[in-house]
């Protein structure tokens, strides 16, 4: 009794199906390791937003760092952002953009540096967003924004200004006051024709960024041989950490020289009264020098965070044409054209006159006091409505609307003022045509509904331009936002238009060197859409590819379907409407293809026909062999004969389920049975049943095999024993395989034990 009860037991190890896993072995990590990430996708990712998101304040120069902690089972992080003017308001309805995805790599934490954050007069807000591409396509679970971060560059100080002319000893210089830094350096440099530029800085310990006031101010006062003269000045941030910023855009101050000119009267900078200029205009004073002298008149030009530059010089004596003396007032106009002027942005003009006139000495000059004032270009309308597009029906071909709710805040009066609405075609988001003049209306202060036909005109996406008293047409609503109005899409094709097949077969398809035949697509009809792009998706959430299909129309995916058994892809389609535009994309839908017998067998035997066969095979999946060697049956198995086994009933719960092991022996024979309650932890398959080896004697021979398995999943079939003996230590016969793919019921022959 005890030597069968050792013979037994080697024959547990050895009455096994041992080629079939070498075969297979190769696939069967990948499927493990693949199906493992699948399952931590779908089960761990929730949509839970990404935490303790920072946004740097004032802490490195021209960029804004921000990191946030990762989210368990996110693939990607959307970053977005809003951007405000430090001193303006937030915007009820912020405008949030993507600026970058960031793949998730594993980290506990991550750091994005917004290199595009620079500007200091703007503040920047954050939000994260965590994706998983599985989650979302098989389960519609989208994540949650994070709370919002705002941080702003360290950046040099906003609307610096110097007086010109106010003081004779001295000059005030006034800055925004920046937040969270420590304080500030001032440098000055004052020209000289016989050296180079040279900058010094003029404060001997830092100013002080003093809380409770929004301007700084600091004097300076200049040596007595630079009164008069044109001294520049820029301004630094120093951080709380010690780093110091670029430089602030550089001004002009001077002190007033007795007998210089005085400001110049009734200043004006035209504020958004031209769709292409700002006009710049003043009083000519009664007199502009004695006789032998005149006036230099200099406008210069600026904005809070750029330098001074001069825009315009000319003398009094001798009118230049592009300026105009009508009844006693100067007028010239800066270009939008010739001065790369940007609409909508507010410019601060500064005018003064030089006094030129012939001394004893030579030529002597004498700076005026100053006097500034702001202007700009009006911007295009940025009050862009509801879209909304009419497919074709019976008696239209179709047309699409937006509204303008409203013109340009710098509006106070649209009479003489229109709107220039023009078309292009845009097919699939790549080929677009030219813009082409669609229609002109009047501006008005209520909202103005656009239609626009596209049986007459074919255009699909559109501009606003503003034409402004005199006719000339601004800058158009798509060259300043970088993106054209576009009404709204065609919505996703409803899911039920696609079918694609799970688990079948046909005398059609042919099957890859894995034994996996390919998915087919059928596409129903929809009757706004003309063709259809499916994307297949693999079980990692990754795109494997796209192909084009017509209405009505079946395909075999030959190099978009499932490599191996075991992977399960996700389908989607998105159309091309009447209009040439791609629509939203649909929702996702399971394929596979069937598995032939014999490699449904291989994929049987691995996953849930005794796999412990190979555990100490360096193939076996390591997290399998863990279990495996932990289980009970295991070390009832391992013990090689060194006890007597008898009658033995041991259960175990490895792989996803729970196996029973019972033996029997008596005399010099013996039965060993196997039976698996829900075996296998892979989505795709699950095994039910028992299989018996009886009277097998201590030769390894004459056994008997009975028992049903029954298989569940994504390959079901049902596996019979019946047909398979016990010879030379190895199981001998055949399976019978009822496989619901199509083929019916199939015979496989068992490989035996060589």
């Amino acid at each position: 009794m005890r030597r069968f009860a050792i013979i037994l037991s080697l024959l547990i190890l050895i009455l096994s199906p041992s080629c079939n896993w070498n075969m297979y072995s190769s696939g069967l990590d990948d499927i493990e390791e693949d199906q493992s990430a699948v399952e931590g996708i779908n089960e761990s990712f929730t949509g839970e937003a990404p935490r303790n998101i920072y946004a740097s304040q004032s802490n490195y120069p021209g960029r804004v760092v921000v990191s946030f902690d990762a989210v368990v089972g996110a693939d990607s992080y959307d970053i977005e952002r809003t951007v405000r003017d430090r001193n303006g308001d937030r915007e009820e309805t912020p405008v949030w953009k993507i600026i970058s995805t960031m793949k998730d790599n594993g980290s506990g934490r991550y750091t994005y540096v917004d290199n595009t954050a620079s500007d200091g007069s703007k503040v920047y807000t954050y939000r994260v967003r965590a994706n998983s591409l599985y989650a979302e396509i098989t389960a519609g679970i989208k994540g949650e924004y994070s709370a919002e971060a705002s941080g702003w560059p360290l950046s040099p100080p906003i609307s610096l200004s110097a007086t010109q002319g106010t003081y004779t000893d001295r000059i005030v210089l006034e800055w925004s006051r920046m937040d969270l830094v420590r304080g500030y350096d001032l440098y000055a440099y004052v020209p000289d024709d016989a050296s180079a530029e040279v900058w010094s800085k003029i404060n001997t310990t830092t100013i002080p960024s003093s809380y409770g006031t929004d301007t700084i101010s600091y004097s300076y006062y200049p040596a007595e041989d630079a009164y008069g003269k044109d001294i520049y000045f820029k301004v630094r941030s120093i951080s709380r950490g010690g780093s110091e910023s670029g430089d602030s855009g550089y001004r002009t101050g001077y002190t007033f020289k007795v007998g210089s000119p005085l400001a110049p009267e009734e200043l004006n900078a035209g504020d958004a009264v031209s769709s292409i200029y700002i006009p710049i205009t003043w009083k000519q004073p009664d007199t502009e020098g004695a006789e032998g002298s005149y006036y230099r008149w200099e406008i210069m030009r600026s904005t809070p965070i750029t330098d001074e530059v001069t825009v315009k010089v000319f003398p009094s004596n001798e009118l230049p044409t592009d300026v105009l003396l009508v009844d006693g007032y100067y007028t010239y106009q800066d270009m939008m054209a010739s001065s790369e002027l940007e609409p909508g942005v507010e410019y601060t003009y500064t005018v003064r006159a030089v006094l030129v006139e012939q001394t004893a000495d030579g030529i002597e000059e004498s700076i005026g006091i100053a006097a500034s004032d702001t202007g700009k270009i009006i911007s295009p309308s940025i009050t862009i409505g509801e879209t909304e597009t009419i497919y074709p029906s019976a008696d239209t071909a179709g047309s699409f609307s937006f509204t303008i709710a409203a013109p340009p805040a710098d509006f106070t009066d649209t009479s003489g003022w229109s709107y220039n609405i023009y078309g292009r075609k845009n097919i699939l988001d790549r080929e677009v045509g030219d813009w082409k003049l669609i229609e002109t209306i009047p501006v008005s202060f209520d909202p103005i509904t656009v239609t626009v036909d596209y049986g007459v005109h074919e255009v699909n996406e559109f501009d606003v331009r503003i034409l402004d008293k005199e006719g000339k047409e601004s800058i158009g609503y798509a060259s300043f936002f970088s993106t054209p109005v576009v009404t709204e899409r065609a919505p996703a094709p409803d899911t039920s238009l696609i079918t694609v097949t799970k688990n079948r077969w046909n005398n059609s398809l042919k099957e890859n060197a894995n034994g996996v035949y390919p998915v087919v697509l059928t596409v129903g009809n929809d009757s706004t859409f003309t063709e259809y792009q499916v994307e297949a998706v693999s079980a990692d959430g990754k795109s494997q590819g796209t192909i084009s299909v017509k209405n009505d129309e079946t395909i075999t995916l030959d190099t978009l379907s499932p490599a191996k058994p075991g992977e399960i892809w996700q389908y989607r389609i998105r159309g091309t409407d009447v209009f040439g535009r791609y629509s939203a994309w649909s929702g996702s839908i399971e394929g596979y293809g069937a598995l032939t017998g014999h490699a449904f067998i291989k994929f049987f035997e691995a996953y849930a026909m005794k796999p412990w066969e190979f555990v100490n095979s360096p193939d076996f999946p390591q997290n399998l062999k863990t279990k495996w060697n932990k289980s009970t049956i295991h070390s009832l198995i391992d013990k090689h004969g060194l006890g007597s086994l008898g009658d033995e009933t041991e259960f175990s719960d490895f792989h996803g389920g729970t196996i029973r092991y019972h033996s029997y022996a008596d005399g010099v024979t013996g039965d060993v049975e196997f039976f698996y309650v829900n075996f296998g932890e892979l989505e795709c398959i699950y095994s039910n049943g028992s299989y018996k080896m009886d009277n097998v004697n201590m030769n390894g021979n004459n056994g008997k095999c009975s028992g049903t398995m029954t298989v569940s999943g994504m390959y079901p079939a049902t596996v019979d024993f019946s047909s398979l003996g016990v010879t030379g230590y190895a199981f001998s016969g055949k399976y019978k395989v009822t496989q619901d793919n199509g083929r019916g019921m199939e015979e496989v022959q068992a490989v035996r034990n060589e």
